[in-house]
């Protein structure tokens, strides 16, 4: 087993990664949008620690992010720390004391023995407290079930107000109808359950199969390639980050990044400038890997690994930069491209095209055929008509598109 493990489980190339909650998440995103004071001391605090650390030379490429990264995450766990959740009281707690006496007058009901005068007279009171708290018990749960409903109207326009829809969206999903959790459980050709060590063969072996390739692509410059983007293109690519995308978890928050755009485009602009002066240039390695995470597709079960869609999180401020690099070369091939029927992936084009291309062609092929109809008018007319004619459309569907 031990063999197993050591050639089948890769080793991580951090021994401690720094863990951050859901709960930190919700709190640091909720202070972001407000910019309240616990939000700007963290920005105050990490200012200062980025600074330094684009002052020290002596740090290679690829460990420079990698340790900005775990400086100011801890910095971000110290001011919004992993504890417990306080929950609110629920709405029907009021209601508890008339619940609770009114199913108490019913067992006090329920209890009473021979059907004498005094009997009779206890059972009379108990009877009527217990329809009067049952009266109140249902005006008091409307009226509950009405005040939550008009807290959660006030909730959604307030996100709406906001132009939040992360929490637009975690209202609707907390109310909508839920759909079934499905566990990955990965099996064996023969149908039973993977071990943990066959569950991690199984997925090596997906993504070598998958992703083959050689590891790195040796690419030889005439000269050095340059910065090719300005200080201000740089901190409008870092100002868009998504502060709610997921990232990989070595990693601190894109709205981290975000806040830190106007400070941090300068700073790298210059980093870059020295890196990619070389020839080959400089790129750290948290820039050009993805931390695969894998999640069951829609009306298939979880099984297999070919039944798992996967989704590669990345570094923010890389992803940042990288996309701003594919947006000047997508600029520059765009008028080449377009005479391709390439609909994926391109500006101003969308599925769409590829259905209206489809359609034009369908609308072309019967055109084709009712010129060759054998009516008088065609006859006529004189026409040339042809052995053989018609259209052909093939659609094919890759397994794996990426």
């Amino acid at each position: 087993m031990c063999t197993l493990a050591k050639h089948w489980i890769p080793s991580f190339s951090q021994h401690k990664i720094q863990r951050v909650t859901l709960q930190q998440r919700q709190a640091s995103r909720q202070s972001y949008l407000a910019q309240d004071s616990d939000w700007l001391s963290f920005v105050d605090c990490t200012q200062t620690q980025i600074a330094a650390h684009f002052a020290r030379a002596d740090l290679p490429a690829d460990d420079f992010m990698e340790i900005l990264h775990r400086d100011v995450l801890h910095q971000f766990c110290e001011h919004f720390p992993a504890g417990k959740h306080t929950r609110s009281p629920a709405a029907w707690q009021s209601a508890l004391p008339t619940l609770l006496n009114k199913w108490d007058h019913r067992r006090c009901m329920q209890r009473l023995g021979l059907g004498t005068l005094p009997n009779i007279f206890k059972g009379w009171y108990h009877a009527t407290k217990y329809c009067l708290l049952r009266r109140a018990h249902k005006k008091l749960a409307f009226q509950t079930r009405k005040n939550l409903f008009f807290d959660v109207v006030a909730q959604a326009e307030a996100a709406a107000r906001r132009h939040d829809t992360h929490k637009l969206f975690q209202i609707i999903n907390r109310y909508a109808p839920k759909q079934p959790r499905k566990q990955i459980q990965l099996r064996t050709d023969d149908g039973h359950m993977a071990s943990p060590v066959e569950s991690a063969a199984m997925l090596n072996q997906f993504v070598a199969s998958t992703w083959a390739g050689p590891a790195r692509l040796h690419l030889h410059f005439d000269s050095a390639p340059g910065v090719p983007f300005t200080v201000q293109q740089l901190e409008r690519a870092l100002s868009q980050i998504p502060p709610s995308k997921a990232v990989a978890k070595p990693f601190s928050p894109g709205m981290v990044w975000r806040q830190h755009a106007s400070v941090l485009a300068p700073l790298l602009h210059a980093k870059l400038t020295d890196w990619w002066a070389t020839n080959p240039p400089k790129i750290p390695d948290s820039w050009r890997h993805g931390w695969l995470f894998l999640i069951p597709k829609p009306s298939k079960p979880p099984v297999s690994p070919q039944n798992l869609r996967p989704l590669a999180l990345q570094e923010p401020v890389g992803k940042a930069v990288i996309g701003l690099l594919i947006q000047l070369v997508m600029k520059e091939v765009y008028h080449h491209m377009t005479l391709f029927p390439i609909w994926g992936f391109m500006e101003h084009r969308s599925s769409l095209d590829a259905i209206r291309r489809v359609s034009i062609h369908c609308a072309d092929v019967r055109h084709l055929l009712g010129l060759h109809r054998s009516t008088p008018h065609q006859r006529a007319s004189g026409a040339t008509r042809h052995q053989l004619y018609g259209g052909l459309q093939i659609f094919f569907g890759p397994s794996t598109c990426f």
